[in-house]
């Protein structure tokens, strides 16, 4: 009974004050037949049976149905409720002892009863059709016998006890029932971001290889044509005695090898880049540099390009730009020699136009590559500054490339505290 006070509370109804005389003799006698034993071992020097000890039962009464039930309301609201209650069938003028039970119980479902009764007012058919078939309701035939009125009181306040410790016993079953609910579906929630992250993982993973594979077959074709031009090339000009090696020739072979040099040197310095990049490694200056001189170098490097693809490359400063600002001038020589390089390599007529302005408010320049290219989707957009990814394969075919510009582009914006977007 851990727990639970022992609850002895007893409520009287009946409408003859001399009953609820009756009931306070009945169960305060055992108290007194223990009051009078003590007094007698007293006297007489004989010792006193231990006997259990046990407290009076708490009497309250009611004279009638609604008095009744202001009382048990009132017990209920100060949590110190009835354990039982005497219900008289006969109590005029007010409710008969069937109504008032049936109010009782709504006031409190907990509440057990004995209907007492010397008449065949309800049969027991009668009482269970009015009230319910229920285990809370006991019948008490007048005259009363003591014995069975104790009894009867000592069990019902203990079945309450019971009654309470099973109810909290259910509650906490309950709440550890809920909770291990909650936990058994937090974790399959969990279970299933996990799945799901994994799904995206492996998804994620699977385009990454192809991606990587891809990249990997197009740097193979990259590498392999610049090396075969200097392979060729450096054969030619070691064979002597062929009429075709006049000096034109030979110097058109070296320039042909430095050419692919470079190209190649790019390759392997993009290669580098993102590596760095990836691994953290790389670093970005903070110096003071002219980006007036910047553009011109980056632009007489490019003009050679244009001029080979017949096509325009034009240049316009907006509003006033800085002749010094705080920088990394070969990070950004690097951004615009990729972009403006891959505006012409994808212009095959018309031209390409090199805006320069400084964004004063945020302290910012701001360079804008316009082309007449071939254009892109939206999704080939979404692709573009992901590394070793190109719009689509054909355009690798058609172009060539590594797929590492414009991602090193977008990791070198981010790094100068810039930042880099595109539209079609």
């Amino acid at each position: 009974m851990a727990g639970i006070e022992e609850n002895r509370r007893i409520l009287i109804i009946d409408d003859t004050e001399s009953i609820h005389q009756d009931f306070s003799n009945i169960l305060a006698k055992e108290a007194r037949n223990s009051d009078v034993s003590a007094a007698k071992a007293a006297l007489f020097g004989e010792a006193e049976l231990d006997a259990p000890a046990r407290r009076e039962f708490e009497l309250t009464s009611a004279f009638q149905g609604a008095e009744a039930l202001e009382l048990v309301e009132a017990s209920v609201r100060g949590q110190q409720p009835f354990a039982m209650a005497f219900v008289d069938v006969r109590m005029p003028p007010g409710w008969d002892g069937i109504e008032t039970l049936k109010r009782l119980w709504v006031a409190d479902p907990h509440l057990q009863a004995v209907v007492c009764t010397a008449f065949s007012d309800y049969s027991w058919e009668d009482m269970i059709r009015e009230l319910g078939d229920t285990d809370q309701l006991l019948i008490l035939k007048k005259p009363f016998d003591n014995v069975e009125v104790r009894q009867l009181a000592g069990s019902l306040t203990k079945k309450w006890m019971l009654a309470q410790q099973a109810r909290i016993k259910m509650d906490k079953l309950a709440q550890m029932v809920s909770e291990r609910t909650q936990a058994i579906e937090s974790a399959r929630d969990e279970l299933m971001d996990v799945n799901v992250a994994l799904v995206s993982a492996k998804a994620a993973a699977e385009t990454a290889n192809k991606s990587k594979s891809e990249f990997l077959a197009n740097m193979s074709h990259e590498i392999r044509t610049p090396m075969t031009a200097i392979l060729g090339f450096a054969e030619f000009l070691r064979e002597e005695g062929d009429p075709q090696r006049a000096p034109g020739n030979r110097l058109q072979a070296i320039d042909t090898i430095i050419n692919n040099g470079n190209h190649l040197l790019q390759l392997i310095n993009d290669i580098l880049d993102i590596s760095k990049i990836e691994s953290g490694k790389l670093q970005v200056e903070q110096v003071l540099c002219d980006p007036h001189e910047i553009l011109a170098d980056v632009l007489e490097l490019m003009a050679i390009r244009a001029l080979e693809r017949n096509i325009s490359l034009s240049t316009e400063t907006v509003g006033e730009v800085p002749e010094r600002v705080t920088s990394d001038p070969t990070r950004i020589r690097q951004v615009l020699v990729n972009l403006i390089g891959n505006a012409i390599k994808f212009t095959a007529e018309g031209g390409v136009d090199v805006k320069m302005q400084f964004d004063g408010e945020r302290g910012q320049l701001e360079f804008q590559i316009s082309d007449s290219g071939i254009g892109m989707t939206e999704e080939q957009i979404e692709r573009l500054f992901q590394p070793f990814v190109q719009a689509d394969n054909s355009t690798t075919r058609r172009f060539g490339g590594t797929g590492l510009g414009l991602s090193i582009c977008r990791r070198l914006t981010d790094m100068l505290g810039g930042s880099i977007g595109v539209t079609s």
